[in-house]
């Protein structure tokens, strides 16, 4: 099993090597769905990010380990958001916008959280669990992928490292 895992984290790694960006298609834009219902644009939602080092995290309301790690991107966020860095939650609950938005209230999450799909998660390459947190640079790149649950520790050392 721990074989299984560490072969897709590899492979993972591959897809979403540093430097590069979000996979660009021909194909339809691929939309996120904020809290309040609206729709719009990854590519259009990202680019308002662009000059800011970003914290992308993937998650979903019924993962423990993705609820054990909201304080400390709260915490990331209140930190350093003065210093030009933006945390935001994508929640990968499909088709459960009440749900989610329910979630954010009773967690308190401070920053930015929106509702993704499958398209979404395939263009970061494909999202095998969660959590996952993507750090996106001031230019728009993806220079680092986090499996799993991140410690406030890791999170601001690898967010100072890029700073």
């Amino acid at each position: 099993m721990r074989a299984r895992w560490v072969y897709w984290i590899l492979i993972l790694g591959i897809l979403i090597a540093p430097g590069g960006g979000i996979a660009s298609t021909d194909e339809a834009p691929v939309s996120l769905l904020r809290l309040d219902g609206t729709s719009v644009g990854l590519n259009d939602f990202l680019s308002g990010m662009r000059g800011k080092l970003v914290v992308l995290n993937f998650w979903t309301t019924w993962c423990p380990m993705c609820g054990g790690e909201v304080g400390s991107l709260s915490s990331l966020y209140q930190d350093y958001r003065s210093r030009g860095v933006e945390v935001v939650g994508i929640s990968l609950d499909e088709g459960n916008p009440a749900g989610v938005a329910a979630y954010v209230q009773r967690k308190k999450i401070p920053y930015p959280v929106l509702i993704g799909n499958e398209s979404v998660a395939n263009e970061f390459g494909g999202i095998p669990g969660v959590p996952v947190t993507f750090l996106i640079s001031r230019e728009g790149k993806v220079v680092r992928q986090m499996m799993g649950a991140q410690g406030r520790r890791r999170l601001e050392k690898a967010v100072t490292d890029l700073m």
